[in-house]
């Protein structure tokens, strides 16, 4: 199918605009193709499912084609007599439904959220591949279910635990039954041990699970639940091969797959125009609010650094969710300003992604002082915007990383301080560390390589 649907493309010529009446529903300026229903020629009936499967607006063959409504021109790709002919029998090809299982809202800020979000978009955005993603997840926080390029299933959620796992025994029981999805993945604990009280209801679906933590991250409890469903699983996906590793050290659990996480599509293309070159060395520090990012050892860092003669300006982006973050937040950039001075901060919080990506690329040097990372987006994120890199050496960092050069020690921060000198007086190495921070990223951890392993997945499952 993906190669019938290539050869589709690689014969499209040129296509044919048109303006709307005023009146007229059918299409719009902005996206012409998106909802139009269209009568071509020998009565192929085209539209929105004729752009999910190639991608491309409405077809024709040797002339304009028409919408529902009488007189209005639609946008049409000019292809041969040949595949258009062969087109209908795609559109009449079933997909294969995967169905994505979560217990946090997809919009709520997270790596599993926006790792699902990137898989399900570029699915949509590759429909050659086969594949129609739909989310089950709790109601979403800002968003609406229509925002998304795909189909998001919502089900109500409490603050109390033993409700709301009842809850999404009801609620996942309920859509898989009415969607009928040939592959279930299962994106986050809690839904892995939720889908194992009613697996057997599903004997002939497969399913698999991803770990965006680390094996030695579950408590005793969590393992117990989660082993019997894991070993019923097809495969069990992990987001480093440290952790890959340490799942086939501890358990019997196979086979086990790794799929680096991506990042946003923001930091898929770099402009060279709008990096910082030159002028005062500026380093930056970016998360959220939380225990796992230790952000009180950041002044502690800073410190250190600037004890040690080293002049430079600080970028820190805080995101802030729960109660409690804002007096954090205010703590640490007071800290900060009595080390550097209230002209050599850069303080911003709860920037969208188009804004750290701005931010990033404001920055000479990236640093992480995570006490625990499963995998560390930030750092593939900064990678992209070609930063020069150091890092704590915990959890799935070295792996991102790759260097031993580029992590250090809290418990010996001179590695840190020398590091930091030899890029500060040295531009050459400051260049070579941010190109090389940065083919790394394009080697590894784009969303086409993302997109290239999730299909290898479920192709080997499924087909």
């Amino acid at each position: 199918m993906r190669d019938f649907v290539a050869r589709i493309r690689s014969r499209s010529v040129f296509c044919v605009g048109y303006k709307p009446k005023p009146h007229r529903r059918a299409c719009t300026p902005a996206r012409p193709w998106r909802h139009p229903i269209i009568e071509g020629p020998k009565g192929l009936r085209c539209g929105r499912d004729l752009n999910q499967v190639v991608g491309y607006p409405p077809c024709s063959i040797r002339g304009p084609i028409r919408t529902g409504r009488e007189g209005d021109l639609a946008v049409g790709v000019w292809i041969d007599l040949y595949f258009a002919e062969k087109l209908s029998m795609v559109i009449s090809m079933k997909k294969q439904k995967i169905l994505y299982l979560m217990e946090y809202p997809l919009d709520l800020p997270g790596g599993a959220q926006l790792s699902t979000f990137q898989i399900c978009d570029a699915l949509m955005r590759h429909p050659e591949a086969g594949y129609v993603p739909v989310v089950v997840c709790p109601r979403l926080l800002k968003q609406k279910a229509r925002d998304y390029s795909f189909r998001v299933r919502t089900y109500p959620m409490g603050e109390r635990r033993l409700p709301n796992l009842l809850k999404r025994i009801k609620a996942f029981q309920a859509i898989i039954r009415e969607e009928k999805p040939r592959l279930i993945h299962i994106e986050m604990s809690e839904s892995l041990i939720t889908y194992g009280f009613i697996r057997r209801l599903f004997p002939r679906i497969p399913y698999i699970y991803t770990d965006r933590g680390m094996y030695f991250g579950y408590r005793k409890r969590s393992q117990l639940f989660m082993f019997p469903v894991l070993r019923g699983s097809r495969m069990l996906v992990t987001t480093t091969d440290r952790n890959a590793s340490l799942w086939e050290k501890n358990t019997d659990i196979r086979p086990i797959s790794v799929i680096p996480n991506t990042v946003s599509d923001v930091f898929e293309s770099y402009d060279e125009g709008r990096k910082k070159r030159g002028g005062v060395f500026k380093l930056g520090f970016a998360g959220r609010i939380c225990v796992e990012k230790d952000w009180p050892y950041v002044p502690v860092l800073v410190k250190t650094l600037w004890d040690a003669g080293l002049r430079f300006q600080v970028g820190l982006v805080l995101s802030l969710f729960e109660k409690g973050d804002r007096e954090k937040a205010d703590k640490l950039v007071t800290d900060l300003r009595e080390i550097v001075g209230e002209d050599n901060l850069d303080y911003r919080e709860d920037l969208t992604q188009e804004e750290i990506s701005d931010f990033y690329y404001g920055l000479d040097l990236f640093i992480m002082t995570s006490q625990f990372e499963s995998f560390g987006k930030a750092a593939v994120e900064a990678m992209s915007r070609k930063c020069a890199l150091l890092s704590t050496a915990v959890g799935g960092l070295p792996e991102v990383i790759g260097r031993r050069e580029n992590l250090y020690s809290k418990n010996y921060p001179g590695k840190a301080v020398s590091y930091v000198r030899s890029i500060m007086t040295d531009p050459d190495r400051l260049s070579r560390e941010q190109e090389y921070f940065y083919n790394r990223f394009r080697d590894n951890y784009t969303q086409d390589a993302y997109l290239r392993r999730h299909l290898e997945v479920y192709d080997r499952i499924l087909n």
